[in-house]
């Protein structure tokens, strides 16, 4: 490890640029290419180690109560690497300009301050790498959707539609596409911005139909065209974690809740008690609950199955999720409340509003 390496180790560095976060910089030369990577790829290689530790224990604490303790670490993991590559990008270095905004888009929550600096990083990266050899992962982190969410919004949306057209790296262009998309359709500005949103995720099928964007663009589109109140749920079906197949079409005549979920995924499991809650007051004659667990393994599954009373049908989904990912859904949890006739109702409503929703249904209202 080289004299620089060691100096962005230094703990007095890093508690520095860590009481103020944005900026942080030294004085001092550019680096040359060749030092730019070398410095990158010894300080990512820190940072990916350990974030595969962070990783593993959260893997092992799925279904248990330390997960969200955890889970709050991994802000503390983001604040330690921070400034270091920080000080990396400040020298001139594109690579690290680019995961100082992924790191940027982790920590909550965000600042004006923050945006600033970061809509600068992101001029100089669209400007001066166009078509540079790992400008491809612009499209494969972060970066998208953290904007959209920013007060730099339509700046960023100029920056990034400016980059698609002139960018020769297919890759870059096909991957920024969708999460320009996929972003905007997330957290729409008005309905023109849904539209357009809705015109790139066609685009990506439409340019690049074998790619997985392009399978993800369709379940989404499917997700925003067909997911809807007042459209009929597509058919589910799958097979339980045992290997018995189960679908909606088991559940037909009722009322049914689909609730898309993990056990990875502390909002999904403090939803449960409201479901164990409905089916109490309801005969299962007329209310059903279909559980769909995505992104678990089976032994994560199963034991936060017996660890919070899930005792109503689930698909289980595996840890790639393709049934979800082929409805587009990218978040969780993600709750439908269906009709007797399979006509989807309510749309992640509210527990107030699920309440009442149910109700009505049941009384045929």
């Amino acid at each position: 490890m080289n004299d620089r390496v060691r100096f962005f180790c230094c703990a007095a560095f890093v508690a520095a640029c860590t009481q103020n976060l944005v900026g942080c910089s030294s004085e001092g030369a550019e680096y040359s290419e060749e030092e730019c990577e070398e410095l990158y790829e010894a300080l990512s290689e820190d940072h990916q180690q350990a974030v595969r530790e962070w990783g593993a224990r959260i893997e092992a604490a799925k279904g248990t109560e330390q997960l969200e303790a955890l889970g709050a670490q991994g802000r503390e993991l983001t604040l330690h690497f921070l400034p270091r590559f920080q000080e990396v990008a400040d020298r001139g270095c594109g690579l690290a300009k680019l995961e100082v905004l992924d790191l940027l888009g982790h920590i909550e929550p965000f600042e004006e301050s923050q945006f600033d600096y970061a809509i600068g990083l992101l001029e100089d990266i669209v400007r001066e790498n166009t078509d540079a050899w790992w400008i491809s992962n612009l499209g494969d982190n972060d970066v998208v959707r953290y904007f959209l969410i920013s007060s730099r919004r339509d700046r960023a949306i100029e920056l990034l539609e400016g980059f698609i057209e002139r960018t020769s790296d297919e890759e870059a262009r096909r991957g920024v596409l969708f999460e320009l998309g996929l972003g905007r359709l997330l957290n729409p500005n008005g309905a023109e911005d849904r539209r357009a949103a809705l015109r790139m995720l066609d685009r990506v099928v439409e340019e690049w139909p074998e790619s997985q964007d392009a399978e993800q663009a369709r379940g989404r589109l499917l997700f925003e065209r067909k997911l809807r109140v007042g459209e009929v749920m597509p058919p589910l079906r799958g097979h339980d974690v045992d290997g018995r197949e189960t679908s909606l079409a088991d559940h037909q005549g009722k009322v049914v809740v689909v609730d898309f979920f993990g056990f990875w995924c502390a909002p999904c499991v403090q939803g449960l008690p409201a479901l164990k809650d409905l089916l109490a007051q309801y005969s299962r004659e007329d209310l059903a609950v279909l559980g769909v667990d995505a992104h678990d393994d089976e032994e994560t599954f199963r034991r936060g199955r017996k660890r919070h009373g899930v005792d109503w049908p689930c698909i289980f989904d595996g840890p790639e999720g393709p049934l979800s990912r082929s409805l587009g859904i990218t978040s969780f949890p993600a709750v439908f409340l269906l009709d007797r006739d399979g006509v989807i109702r309510a749309k992640n409503p509210t527990e107030a509003e699920f309440e009442e929703a149910v109700r009505a249904l049941i009384r045929g209202e």
